[in-house]
Order: C-alpha cells, then sequence, then structure tokens
C-alpha cells in the first residue's frame, strides 16, 4: 500500500514538472525593438524574423504547428486583402489578418542579420 501511494506521490511531482516545462518552452520571449512591425505591413519579398507573438498560448500552438515560431525567419509572398501569405523556408502559410496584425517582425539585412 505504501508504494502504491510513493507512486503516486512521484507521479503527481512529474506531472507538476512537466507544466512548469511546458509554460517555459510555450511562453514567447518578446524581443521586440523600435524596428519590429507587424507581419500585416512588411512589404512583399522582405526577409523578415518573427520577434514576438502578442496572442495566447492557443495561437502560439497553433503557429507552432504551422512551423512558425518566434525566431523563425519569413517573407510575405502576398497580401491578401486583410490576410497575408507567408513563406517559411519552403513552406507557403496562409494567415488572416487578425493573426497576421498579432506577429511582430523584424527586418533583416540581405545577409540575414538585423537591420538597424
Amino acid at each position: 500500500m505504501l508504494e502504491n501511494r510513493r507512486d503516486i506521490s512521484t507521479l503527481r511531482g512529474c506531472l507538476e514538472f512537466s507544466k512548469v516545462l511546458f509554460r517555459i518552452v510555450f511562453t514567447p520571449v518578446s524581443r521586440v525593438d523600435s524596428n519590429s512591425m507587424s507581419v500585416f505591413n512588411l512589404p512583399i519579398g522582405t526577409p523578415a524574423r518573427i520577434a514576438e507573438i502578442k496572442g495566447g498560448q492557443q495561437l502560439t500552438r497553433r503557429l507552432l504547428g504551422l512551423g512558425l515560431r518566434v525566431g523563425s525567419e519569413v517573407a510575405v509572398l502576398h497580401h491578401r486583402r486583410r490576410g497575408v501569405v507567408l513563406s517559411a523556408g519552403v513552406t507557403r502559410v496562409a494567415l488572416g489578418g487578425g493573426v497576421a496584425e498579432k506577429l511582430s517582425v523584424e527586418t533583416l539585412g540581405i545577409d540575414g542579420t538585423g537591420v538597424g
């Protein structure tokens, strides 16, 4: 009986640790500076890096599932009314206007470094 209680206690401890680790991994790091803008305002073809996701955990997870995270290099392929079509590597992703406004990006130079 005592072994089962220890096992349950250990399992609870592991579960709490997983929750803390999950928060650390999925909490966006704000690296926004004066050079950042919304991806919605990014001109077509301009290389940029995602600096911040101004949304909750659900939006962050959804974008991560699409291959977009803080630090990803992107470029706008098309503006579609309020939405945008982004290229991230070999992947193309269409985002609505609401999501596009929540992505802050910083433009990159030709050599891949931040401008400014």
